[in-house]
């Protein structure tokens, strides 16, 4: 039985991949900006991903592939798209982007259950990924990592605040946002630093969404697959200090939160070390590059997609911290350094 899929595009991957009849599709675990599937063939069973074209385009997509392909054959265990009978890595479908993998197994943690040992896997395996990607640029087209901008936050400011303008009524969620907004303009208002001050540099191809939910374990509690890749040329502090926030104070910061992600710094510097100015560069440099995104009312309120809400009030939380906290969080990270 076919299950939440267009006919049009089951027959389109059918014909466009040797994989044989699909005998039945159904919907998988949803991501903040994509679509997941799980298709059974004859005897085989594959993973569609389908990416919304509202922030990708063909050559970001073409640098994606070509960056999961260069990572894979450095020997990171990164899942790569399977290629059409025209020997491309993606097609689109109704204004969609949509990857084919191969279906693979292994062991997923919530956020937050993570053991002593698969914390320092997951350290170990970014120091080995950011080790393939320094210098390591198999891309024409580079995607480097700019300073933030004033213009593009304020840009996209307004057009939230339009929209919400023009609500009869105002639900908790929208008081969630606006309380974000406010707080996240307050100090775009007022900061005068750009990338360029931290001394840090765009070097190193980076996976772009390292964290607990975008890879598999093996029984033994080491990585077994990493999958997902937003990649970006980036200074590598910036995804390190990204994922361990994400993982480790999200939804909320104890002093678990700081032993789990010391541990995972342990593990991360054991291979590839990083000096204690370049992580507390890179964690202000961080800080100050979170105020000034607004993708998540971008989402919401300008592209649709309700499932961002989830994450809006422990992202208050975390702004609240940082704005009181900086100091007192680089001196506890970095108190081992």
């Amino acid at each position: 039985m076919i299950l939440i899929m267009n006919q049009k595009l089951k027959k389109l991957i059918e014909q466009k991949y040797n994989i044989g009849k699909i005998k039945n599709i159904t919907k998988s675990s949803r991501g903040y900006l994509s679509h997941n599937y799980i298709i059974k063939t004859d005897g085989q069973k594959y993973f569609l991903k389908k990416k919304q074209t509202l922030n990708n385009n063909d050559e970001k997509m073409n640098f994606i592939c070509q960056a999961t392909i260069f990572f894979a054959h450095q020997g990171i265990p990164i899942i790569e798209p399977i290629k059409t009978k025209d020997e491309k890595y993606f097609f689109k479908f109704e204004k969609n982007f949509h990857l084919l993998f191969p279906y693979v197994t292994g062991i997923k943690r919530e956020r937050g259950k993570l053991s002593g040992k698969q914390i320092e896997s997951m350290g170990a395996m970014m120091a080995k990924l950011h080790l393939a990607g320094r210098n390591g640029y198999p891309i024409l087209e580079r995607r480097i990592t700019k300073s933030w901008s004033k213009n593009r936050f304020y840009q996209t400011y307004n057009e939230v605040i339009e929209v919400i303008k023009g609500k009869k009524k105002l639900d908790q969620i929208d008081k969630l946002f606006l309380e974000e907004m406010e707080l996240k303009k307050d100090f775009v208002d007022k900061n005068t630093l750009s990338l360029e001050d931290f001394k840090l540099k765009s070097n190193h191809l980076v996976h772009g969404d390292y964290h607990d939910s975008n890879v598999l374990f093996d029984g033994k509690s080491n990585v077994k697959y990493i999958f997902d890749l937003k990649s970006v040329i980036t200074p590598r502090v910036l995804e390190l200090i990204r994922t361990i926030d994400m993982i480790f104070f999200k939804p909320k910061i104890s002093e678990r939160s700081f032993a789990c992600a010391k541990l995972f710094l342990k593990s991360y510097q054991a291979i590839y070390p990083i000096s204690k100015e370049e992580l507390t560069n890179g964690i202000r440099a961080r800080i100050t590059k979170s105020y000034y995104t607004l993708w998540k009312e971008e989402e919401y309120y300008l592209n649709g997609n309700k499932s961002v809400s989830r994450i809006i009030a422990s992202t208050i939380i975390g702004i609240k911290y940082y704005n009181d906290n900086t100091d007192i969080f680089i001196e506890k990270l970095t108190a081992d350094f």
